[in-house]
């Protein structure tokens, strides 16, 4: 079940509110991103309540050419045929909506396009699948804003973006209030409100998926905060998507095939990585052979790199780029073997290897590493330890080299750097790099420093003393820096994030950047003895290495007094 925040949801109704009755017109014509001009999106009106469902776009069978011959959603076509699917199936090369044959390269990601479909039409078209979100409304209903998710299943495919280049509602949108992709779970959310009012047919947005298994996903809609507001919610049906990847491989689905990759959760450049094919085919011949590549294209030929499943490789390798993973599945079947690709992109990261632990006063040293993203690289910044910001002097009070400024290069890792640190505490080793293709990343990793003197201490007290089971329990703690830490700007955070350890297995944090001090209340359950354990990490922007330094304190918890108290008097006789 989702949370709603009331904060969000009370902005989106008072915005709805005010642009209730500011009506607008819209163009007549509108402009994709490939320059290519559909039509007004808007058609007569339906009968009954208003639906909300998904067209299939580009890149599925159901995809047709519109005006330019770009291939969009029927519901996006000159004239538009507005429809909610309940189904549609990937035709694997994108193009082939376009030149009626396929060139036998598969186009599973939104950045694939390896053939030129003609003048009018762009040759980056790119590829994946995209599902279009459509709203149906009667004659007598109109809609000024949406919030709805969409939900699939991660393991075929994978969003990339929200897209709604030359659509009707994009060019009356006012604001966007909520936009996020996740991945990991399968879920994308979309909230915006327009200037004025919407009726009939309109698609109010695209979602681009990378398609990256083979097998069957349902695409589901959610309403948050009602779905369709005018500015109230606006009573309507939801409609679900089932979208397959399989028919392409198996067109008579003969084999039943399905299968998908698990990368490593987190990728980490530098280290050994373990990937691995989920594959199940019923109806093929084992055994199955795994033959993989990680700077893959859409082009053949395919040139195998490794083979086996599962697959444990370090990257990058100094032979090729990493930027992309294909593997070929086979199955033993004669005469003719059954074949099935899956590809997946690497996202652009970057990786620290080296120390992760050192006494104060000892050296130590990393090297940086990164994948996914197209060179020259450049912007490649190590930050080992806090110095001035404000004048990006070096400065070394607190190590021996704070940062460390590497040429551009065309290669994806950098030599080896080293410090030495003269404060304890745990540190975050940083690496930035940017990538021609893929913008900024940044790569971190913690570096535990041991020894004295802290770079600050956190003073942990406990009232009342002792704490009794069952009553409340308050605990503060102090952040003060050492005396002989630098006291310029970047080196000294004014705002902490704390994490308590209470000992009884609890484990709290407190609202993101406090103050020096703060307090929290606690209550045990149980008398006992505890080691109550604070972290506090800096939270300024300006302290770049975030130190976090832990403060501790060993409290008794009684057992609340049982029992009773009488009292007698006695009287003397005279």
């Amino acid at each position: 079940m989702r949370i709603i925040h009331e904060k969000r949801v009370l902005i989106l109704a008072l915005i709805l509110v005010i642009t209730t009755g500011i009506l607008s017109s819209a163009p007549k014509s509108f402009k994709l991103d490939n320059s290519s001009t559909i039509p007004n999106a808007i058609s007569p009106s339906i009968s009954g309540v208003a639906q909300v469902g998904f067209d299939c776009g580009l890149g599925t069978t159901q995809a047709v050419l519109n005006g330019t011959s770009f291939p969009v959603a029927p519901s996006e076509n000159t004239p538009p045929s507005p429809e909610i699917l309940t189904s549609c199936s990937w035709i694997g090369d994108a193009g082939k909506t376009v030149t009626t044959t396929s060139d036998g390269t598969p186009e599973p990601l939104v950045t694939d396009q390896d053939e030129t479909l003609g003048s009018l039409v762009s040759p980056n078209i790119g590829g994946g699948f995209t599902a279009d979100v459509l709203v149906r409304t009667n004659s007598t209903t109109q809609i000024n804003g949406f919030d709805l998710q969409v939900r699939w299943n991660p393991k075929v495919l994978r969003a990339v973006e929200f897209d709604q280049g030359g659509l009707a509602w994009k060019s009356v949108v006012l604001v966007t209030a909520v936009q996020t992709i996740d991945n990991t779970n399968g879920v994308a959310e979309l909230a915006q409100v327009i200037q004025g009012l919407l009726g009939g047919d309109v698609v109010i947005f695209r979602l681009r998926f990378d398609v990256i298994g083979a097998g069957v996903s349902n695409l589901s809609l959610f309403d948050i905060s009602g779905g369709l507001t005018n500015p109230t919610p606006v009573v309507h049906t939801d409609t679900a998507l089932s979208f397959e990847s399989q028919t392409f491989y198996d067109p008579g689905h003969a084999l039943g095939w399905s299968a998908n990759i698990t990368q490593p959760n987190p990728l980490v450049p530098g280290a050994p990585m373990t990937f691995h094919v989920n594959n199940y085919c019923p109806g093929c011949s084992a055994p199955f052979s795994f033959t993989w590549q990680f700077n893959s294209t859409n082009v053949s030929p395919f040139k195998p790199q490794f083979s086996g499943n599962p697959l444990t490789v370090t990257l990058p390798n100094s032979s090729y780029y990493p930027l992309r993973l294909t593997v070929v599945i086979r199955d033993a079947a004669t005469p003719t073997t059954h074949t099935l690709n899956l590809t997946e992109s690497l996202p652009f990261t970057v990786g620290i290897q080296g120390a992760s632990s050192i006494a104060v006063g000892a050296s130590g040293s990393w090297t940086g590493y990164w994948f996914g993203g197209l060179p020259t690289f450049s912007g490649i910044q190590w930050r080992l330890c806090p110095s001035s910001p404000a004048t990006n002097a070096t400065d070394f009070r607190v190590c021996s080299h704070p940062f460390a400024n590497v040429p551009s290069t065309s290669q994806q890792n950098t030599t080896a750097v080293s410090a030495s640190l003269n404060f304890a505490g745990v540190y975050n080793v940083s690496l930035s790099v940017t990538s021609t293709s893929s913008g900024t990343v940044k790569g971190y990793l913690p570096l535990n420093v041991t020894g004295v003197p802290p770079a600050f201490t956190v003073a942990v007290s406990s009232s009342p003393n002792p704490p009794v089971s069952g009553k409340n329990v308050t605990f503060a703690a102090n952040v003060a820096y050492n005396s002989a830490y630098p006291k310029a700007s970047g080196f000294r955070s004014s705002t902490f994030n704390y994490k308590i350890d209470f000992g009884d297995g609890v484990v709290s944090y407190t609202p993101p950047a406090q103050a020096t001090s703060m307090t929290i209340l606690h209550v045990y359950s149980a008398p006992g003895n505890y080691i109550v354990r604070i972290f506090a990490t800096e939270a300024s922007a300006l302290t770049l290495s975030h130190i976090e330094e832990v403060g501790s304190a060993s409290i008794t918890v009684l057992a609340p007094l049982t029992g009773t108290i009488s009292s007698s008097s006695t009287s003397a006789q005279t």
